[in-house]
């Protein structure tokens, strides 16, 4: 009597030591095995793989910076970008002065945000680089840059200035202020501010007042 033999499948997957390589998955075949790549890899022979460069071979996506790692990559950005958290692979501008990453002044200056920068400048009435602690005052009564009335005063104020009337002057404006055109001469001689003696006649003169002493007097007006 002839007997049959039976043939079982020896896996070579569970052999010690493996027969294949690293960053591989081994599959067992009928009779043989294969071994596969893991993501990120290549095959180097039958049974081993080895990495791909994907910054090298231009298929990273990335665009501007790719460092190359084992089985992988990481897209990065030069100074001031930052990567698209849509893909993590494209540079957009960071905006330093939305995210707070700037040196500019938080009280007196101001930021503006560039394409790859930003850059820092002061507010009005102020003038420096903008930065931190770089912005003074303008003395706009000094620098002539102010605009009062012309019968008004220049007076400097802490980031800006405001003009006062002069003596012999009113404002018109509810403010008391002496902007152009908000200075109106005072009629002392109707408001009875003047000073002339009581047996003296007061007469306007546009820009004051002057005092004549009545018929039967005499004197410079303020005394009689």
């Amino acid at each position: 009597m002839q007997r049959l033999l039976s043939l079982t499948d020896k896996d070579e997957c569970a052999l010690s030591p493996a027969v294949c390589g690293s960053h591989t998955t081994c599959a067992n075949l009928v009779g043989s095995f294969r071994c596969d790549c893991l993501s990120g890899f290549e095959p180097q022979n039958e049974t081993s793989c080895t990495d791909i460069n994907e910054c090298t071979l231009g298929v990273s996506g990335c665009s501007d910076i790719c460092n190359n790692t084992d089985g992988s990559f990481v897209c990065d950005c030069p100074a001031f970008f930052k990567l698209d958290v849509a893909d993590n692979k494209t540079c957009v501008d960071a905006n330093e002065c939305a995210t707070g990453e700037n040196n500019c002044d938080p009280t007196l200056g101001m930021c503006t945000d560039n394409a790859g920068s930003f850059s820092c400048s002061c507010k009005a009435g102020y003038t420096g680089a903008g930065t931190i602690g770089a912005c003074t005052d303008v003395d706009e009564c000094t620098a002539g840059t102010a605009v009062c009335d012309t019968n008004a005063d220049c007076v400097n104020t802490v980031g800006a200035y405001t003009c006062s009337c002069k003596t012999g002057y009113k404002s018109i404006a509810t403010n008391g202020t002496g902007f152009p055109g908000e200075c109106k001469a005072v009629d002392a001689c109707i408001t009875g501010s003047h000073d002339c003696h009581e047996q003296a006649a007061c007469s306007n003169s546009g820009v004051g007042f002057s005092c004549v002493c009545n018929r039967g007097y005499e004197g410079n007006g303020t005394y009689c």
